[in-house]
């Protein structure tokens, strides 16, 4: 990533953090980063595309580090840590018309987080369409215990302490695997 658009999004994350996404202009991101306007759009279109170009990086982040072999825990602990590292920013981006934006980044990243823990530790053997809907079951109900607690209603729950909580769930939730740990 350019240096200046690194500067674009950390000056716009600390923005976010303290007003409404709908407060902040792009004058006031190119004020706080001693850029001119043209400048912000020569590497982005508007906000909006600005907080897209974040999710994916993060995105990106995560695929890397499955595919460089990290695991289940390592890449939960990155998408939660992102989230409890800009929880008030993420909030502001929910409670705007950018919430579609959010919606499909913790849909991509839990899905890609689910289906890399039930790849490696899931033994029953079923259909793949029923694989892809214990899949799907899984990454709604982190992604609505998410929005629903930490988003929604403002909590400062224990993120890692969930994820956990739902690691637990899957192994209980296949008694093939929780039988074969236990001998």
């Amino acid at each position: 990533m350019k240096k200046t658009e690194e500067l674009i999004i950390n000056t716009f994350l600390k923005l976010v953090e303290e007003k409404p996404l709908d407060k902040i202009t792009i004058q006031d991101i190119a004020d706080q980063c001693g850029i001119n306007r043209n400048t912000f759009y020569y590497h982005f279109e508007d906000i909006y595309s600005l907080i897209e170009t974040i999710f994916k990086d993060h995105l990106n982040t995560i695929e890397t580090m499955f595919e460089e072999g990290a695991s289940w825990d390592e890449c939960s602990k990155v998408a939660v840590n992102f989230l409890i590292k800009n929880a008030r920013a993420i909030r502001h981006i929910a409670f705007s018309m950018s919430r579609s934006q959010l919606d499909h980044y913790l849909f991509v990243v839990f899905k890609k987080i689910f289906t890399e823990y039930l790849l490696d530790n899931f033994i029953v053997d079923i259909s793949d369409e029923k694989f892809d809907d214990l899949i799907l079951f899984y990454t709604y109900a982190v992604i609505g215990c998410i929005v629903h607690n930490f988003i929604e209603n403002n909590n400062d729950i224990d993120l890692e302490e969930l994820l956990e909580e739902f690691k637990t769930t899957l192994s209980m939730t296949n008694p093939l695997k929780a039988s074969k740990q236990s001998r």
